[in-house]
């Protein structure tokens, strides 16, 4: 062994204050990093869990309104939005079946349409996205109806409509799904009937809106509650099946929102008959209030019925009628082989000229007047003959009724002329005008007696206005 001496390892150098210091800011900086971090998750967590508390239990359980202790959450209203969807789908699949695929009045595909949109709204009701709008006051106004009406029925008269009652409303509005026969097409007499309808609403309206068509079911004999209940399962289940078809028809390039169904069968039944069970209250409390028409006239009628005879001015030119020759049929196949131009322009008559034809068409007017005047009976035959408004003189010059200013009951948005309405209002049943003048001509016209039955409807109706109206107060 060596007798060397070994070296002395030097002693461990221990860390100076300012190494310290330096190791205890970093350490501090590092756990206030962690702290901060934790802190930001933690509140990004608590602000999830506390959005989710109050977009799915507080704000659902927040009161809207309060009818006589009944109260109406915002989950209800979300409810009642989701119900009045659904509605909506209801009447594009009655509508789609009702007329198939060749649907009328140029309306092709808008009742599949209808029902794609709704179902696709269905995805929107109650998300966070639709609870920052204010609920819908329509829809607010419509649930404090619905409760005046359903415990003013049932405190005051006692009404409480079972499901068999219910379903026979369902059976009478929509029974024409049951019926065998083919889809409803446009039709040579469905053309003729849109064409009436506007030339009726120009020769008596001064405005018209158009309106959506109403599928009537055809009438049958009120069914009993248990048939009627099988017959609601058929017309559910011919509901949801073109419901699912209509969604399958859809292209290829449909988002899956659009594709699936966004209710069932079953909720789809519920919301139907939720509907019409408001609608057989409303049809108890009016039999209840008004038995039966009062005798006599009514003092003062909301609307009237009457029947007229229009001679237009200018007077309108009668288009010839070829006689079968081949000599026009000749002719007709020369002018259809030449090139048409532009038609030429009708000239609009002066205003002298117009006067002109107002005094040459009130001798006609009076001569009609005199021959009714002696024969009162005859105004439908003489109308259907001499009318020149196409929408009513078919029909014996009868037009629907029509209130005070005009507008005609079930046809929103037409509005006859206030010449005529007034001309109108002043006569008493079955009492013939002189002719009136208005901007479409002349009018004679005969106010004819209330239908029995739309009459003891239209009181019940007026009476349950009334009535409502008294418990809203």
């Amino acid at each position: 062994m060596s007798n060397r001496p070994r070296p002395s390892q030097s002693p461990e150098r221990r860390p100076t204050r300012r190494q310290i210091a330096a190791q205890q800011h970093e350490a501090n900086v590092q756990r206030r990093v962690v702290l901060a971090i934790g802190g930001a998750v933690g509140l990004a967590i608590l602000l999830i869990i506390g959005g989710f508390v109050y977009d799915r239990l507080i704000q659902p359980t927040q009161t809207l309104k309060t009818v006589n202790g009944a109260t109406l959450t915002r989950g209800d209203y979300e409810e009642l939005v989701r119900s009045n969807t659904i509605q909506q789908i209801i009447q594009g699949l009655q509508f789609s079946k009702l007329f198939g695929a060749n649907q009328s009045l140029g309306q092709t595909g808008q009742f599949d349409e209808q029902v794609v949109q709704a179902n696709v709204q269905l995805t929107e009701i109650g998300t966070s996205r639709s609870r920052q709008t204010e609920p819908d006051a329509p829809t607010i106004q419509q649930w404090v109806d619905r409760q005046i009406l359903e415990q003013g029925a049932k405190q005051q008269f006692q009404i409480d409509p079972q499901q068999g009652e219910i379903d026979q409303q369902v059976v009478a509005q929509f029974g024409s799904l049951l019926e065998s026969a083919e889809p409803i097409t446009s039709t040579d007499t469905t053309t003729d009937t849109a064409e009436t309808a506007v030339a009726g609403a120009t020769s008596a309206a001064a405005t018209t809106t158009a309106t959506t068509p109403t599928a009537t079911a055809l009438p049958t004999a009120t069914p009993e509650a248990a048939q009627a209940t099988e017959q609601v399962n058929q017309i559910i289940d011919i509901l949801y099946t073109e419901y699912t078809n209509i969604l399958d028809s859809l292209p290829e390039g449909a988002l899956d929102r659009q594709r699936t169904p966004h209710t069932t069968k079953e909720e789809m039944l519920q919301v139907m008959r939720d509907g019409l069970r408001e609608q057989v209250i409303r049809t108890k409390v009016g039999e209840a209030l008004v038995a039966e028409a009062p005798a006599g006239e009514d003092e003062n009628p909301s609307s009237i019925q009457v029947r007229h005879i229009l001679l237009q001015v200018p007077k309108p030119t009668p288009s010839p009628t070829p006689e079968a020759t081949e000599e026009a049929d000749a002719t007709a196949t020369a002018a259809a082989a030449t090139p048409t131009t532009e038609p030429t322009p009708v000239p609009t008559p002066s205003v002298e000229e117009l006067e002109e034809q107002f005094t040459e068409r009130k001798q006609e007017a009076d001569e009609i007047y005199e021959q009714l005047v002696a024969n009162p009976d005859s105004f439908a035959q003489v109308a259907s003959e001499k009318s020149e408004d196409p929408g009513s003189a078919a029909n014996g010059g009868e037009l629907d009724p029509f209130d005070r200013d005009g507008n005609v009951v079930g046809q929103q948005g037409q509005t006859l002329v206030k010449p005529f309405v007034d001309a109108a209002w002043a006569l008493k049943t079955n009492e013939i005008s002189q002719p009136v003048r208005t901007d479409f001509g002349w009018h004679i016209i005969q106010r004819v007696p209330e239908d029995p039955e739309e009459r003891l409807e239209r009181l019940r109706n007026e009476a349950l206005d009334t009535w409502l109206e008294e418990k809203r107060t």
